[in-house]
């Protein structure tokens, strides 16, 4: 909220207490990586010698170092630290490709006319729903802020109904029967789900602008479920150079929910199909 200053020092503080803190570092170096001194970047290494066999503090010391040494275009230091924090980061969280690239190959299956893509009746009155969509790290924060300034929109951040609304048509379907699932919701199933999703919104929402802009970057997954159900939506599908996003997306340390970040050759395979569905179905509702 603009209070930068008063968070460095806040972090700084927390370090004077507990210099061995990795997630400390990592916190400091995001915020502003070139406000670092070389003491600082001592005492990160310093920290990582100590922490080295913590996995959760020794990968945070390696994306802070990272971050520390790109600023300061060291890019072959700064590229090692990356490796490894993301070397730890895929022991912690697993990820095999092949099982986004077979959901993607289903989606393109069951969804091939616009007819099959376009379900439910639009509801008068009903705000309309702004879908920010995409890869992470490219600019949806920045683009929701912009739309938000307009008087007529309502910015409501990273909203997950969509997600667990999916989650929930799922949940007694294996993961090879769920796309058909949604390619054969009824009128009645859409309808429910529509109202399901402005219900759920409605109890966040501050305002009565005609819009919001819901921007959870992994709802591109889910772009058939919200097509289907929710025909008054208008979606951004934000794109960035494939290279400077999936290099911004190595660098950054995600808590949780993006796996493939942690290597090089998964992201390329991740923004390929991600790619490709929403290509797919811009190309069937250009309209939306």
């Amino acid at each position: 909220r603009g209070y930068r200053e008063a968070s460095i020092t806040a972090y700084r503080s927390a370090l004077a207490q507990d210099p061995m803190h990795g997630r400390g570092w990592w916190s400091l170096a995001d915020m502003d990586a070139s406000q670092l001194s070389a003491v600082d970047l001592a005492a990160m290494e310093a920290a990582l010698e100590r922490r080295v066999s913590e996995p959760e503090h020794a990968g945070n010391l390696h994306f802070a170092l990272g971050i520390a040494h790109d600023a300061r275009r060291d890019y072959a230091i700064a590229f090692e630290h990356f490796s490894a924090g993301n070397a730890m980061r895929r022991a912690a969280q697993p990820y095999d490709s092949r099982e986004l690239a077979q959901q993607v190959d289903r989606w393109l299956g069951k969804f091939s006319a616009p007819d099959v893509v376009i379900g439910g009746e639009p509801r008068s009155g009903q705000p309309v729903p702004v879908f920010i969509l995409g890869m992470p790290r490219a600019g949806s924060t920045l683009l929701e802020r912009v739309l938000g300034m307009h008087s007529g929109v309502e910015a409501m951040g990273e909203l997950t109904v969509i997600a667990n609304i999916a989650r929930r048509l799922g949940r007694e379907q294996s993961p090879e029967e769920f796309e058909s699932r949604i390619a054969g919701l009824s009128r009645t199933e859409l309808d429910a789900v529509s109202t399901n999703y402005f219900n759920r919104v409605q109890e966040r929402r501050t305002g009565t602008q005609p819009f919001f802009v819901d921007k959870l970057h992994m709802n591109w997954k889910h772009l058939p479920l919200i097509l289907r159900a929710i025909p008054r939506a208008k979606v951004i599908d934000l794109r960035r150079d494939p290279l400077d996003c999936c290099w911004s997306n190595y660098k950054t340390l995600f808590a949780r929910g993006h796996p493939a970040a942690s290597d090089l050759a998964d992201l390329g395979r991740f923004y390929r199909d991600y790619a490709r569905l929403t290509d797919h179905l811009r190309a069937i509702a250009p309209e939306q």
